[in-house]
């Protein structure tokens, strides 16, 4: 099961700002991966424009990476030798 998504701020938009300025400002990069991330977790505010943000909009900013813990150690894992008794 995933965990819940962490948000690290909330933002609220001003006149003329866009995503990748607030990927900019939270993420230090502007690129349409790191925008995306929020836009994917406000989907419900910005709706099917991710090109169109209005002044008092008030967005969540989540947390960079979201990985879940089962994957971290799953990963962790694939890349051991196994030991097999004979």
């Amino acid at each position: 099961m995933a965990e819940p998504t962490k948000f690290i701020a909330t933002h609220t938009v001003q006149p003329n700002e866009t995503l990748s300025d607030l990927a900019l400002k939270y993420y230090g990069s502007a690129s349409r991966e790191k925008w995306m991330i929020i836009y994917e977790a406000n989907k419900g505010v910005i709706g099917d424009n991710p090109g169109l943000l209005k002044p008092g909009w008030v967005l969540k900013i989540p947390a960079e990476t979201q990985e879940p813990a089962a994957s971290k150690s799953s990963a962790s894992r694939a890349g051991r030798p196994r030991h097999i008794e004979e």
